[in-house]
């Protein structure tokens, strides 16, 4: 199996790496250098589209089309666009859509399937705040998911415990159909559809909650919110939550823990609501990005502080994971099969 990795790293220095897995050991096969902090990657399903943000403070951002072969990434394009502080690109058919954390905005434009743009990216900034001064001091837009099945784009803004929803056809209009209000302070991060987008999952950082929402009723906020960390395990206030994903079944949902616990919290989806079932440690600190093989057997946890990229086995029946190996990597940020 092969792997890709984003981290933070200087431009002059490995920032992306391709790795080979055996299930037993990790093979470094390619790795690529001259992108600063290239901390989120966007994989095609066909594996042949990669694009690489490139998370900065500069005005003006750079996302990377790159080509990957046996042995070897090469940069193909490069395009600029309005945003500071990139750090989540979603793509559907010739559609970009790009969060800017620092800038509180979302840029969307189109892209060709050999990388030219077909017209100049729009920003769209957004305005809010929220109690906690530290972190909500503005609007930090972490997140874009979009529901093809309605054409619909989902923006999360962790500074304004907010969701925004826009209609696709209207994007230029820049005024959501639908805004979901978050409880005060729980910071929207990470968000992730069910197979057929009825439920939409939302993960929130400060408060370490996952909320559910009901896509075929988008006039409620929420069917239910659940603590990542249960009450048996709270040992400290200091958590953070950090990446969500769902088991390709549809019966397992993951959710990663930083701060204080740098673990990975595995749920039953039973009648469409989370059931929790157990936790493990994530083998090193601050699990930022969180991976699952198509097969549904392997799940990849990219830890930012220290402990790389670990892997682990999981159980199809009751989706409890094992721990088997790791791979170190300077603040490694995203994984993914490839």
């Amino acid at each position: 199996m092969k792997l890709i990795v984003g981290s933070y790293s200087q431009k002059n220095s490995t920032g992306i790496y391709l790795l080979n897995w055996d299930e037993h050991k990790f093979h470094l096969q390619a790795s690529l250098t001259g992108i600063e902090n290239p901390s989120y990657l966007y994989v095609s399903a066909d594996n042949e589209a990669i694009y690489a943000l490139s998370e900065t403070s500069t005005k003006q951002s750079t996302l990377y089309h790159i080509k990957k072969q046996i042995d070897k990434l090469t940069i193909l394009d490069k395009i600029v666009y309005p945003g500071t502080g990139s750090c989540h690109l979603e793509k559907y058919e010739e559609m970009i859509f790009i969060s800017n954390y620092q800038s509180g905005s979302m840029t969307f434009g189109q892209v060709l399937a050999n990388g030219d743009t077909k017209s100049s990216f729009q920003e769209i900034n957004f305005k809010g705040s929220g109690p906690n001064k530290e972190r909500q001091n503005q609007s930090y837009i972490h997140a874009v998911g979009y529901d093809p099945t309605r054409e619909l784009i989902f923006t999360v803004d962790l500074g304004a415990d907010k969701c925004y929803i826009f209609d696709k056809e209207h994007l230029a209009i820049q005024r959501p159909l639908y805004t979901f209000i978050l409880p005060p302070g729980s910071g929207p991060r990470q968000l992730v559809f069910n197979a057929n987008y009825t439920k939409l999952y939302l993960l929130s950082e400060l408060s370490a909650e996952i909320f559910t929402i009901d896509l075929n009723n988008l006039d409620q906020n929420w069917i239910q919110h659940t603590p990542i960390i249960p009450s048996q395990e709270v040992i400290s206030a200091k958590k953070l939550g950090g990446a969500i994903i769902l088991h390709p079944q549809g019966k397992f949902l993951y959710a990663t823990a930083r701060g204080d616990y740098n673990k990975i919290y595995t749920f039953n989806i039973n009648e469409e609501r989370l059931e929790y079932v157990n936790s493990i440690s994530s083998q090193g600190e601050s699990p930022r990005y969180l991976a699952i093989s198509q097969d549904g057997k392997w799940l990849l946890v990219a830890n930012q502080i220290n402990g790389g990229v670990a892997a682990f086995a999981i159980n199809v029946v009751n989706g409890h994971l094992t721990y088997k190996n790791s791979y170190e990597i300077n603040k490694s940020s995203f994984v993914n099969f490839i």
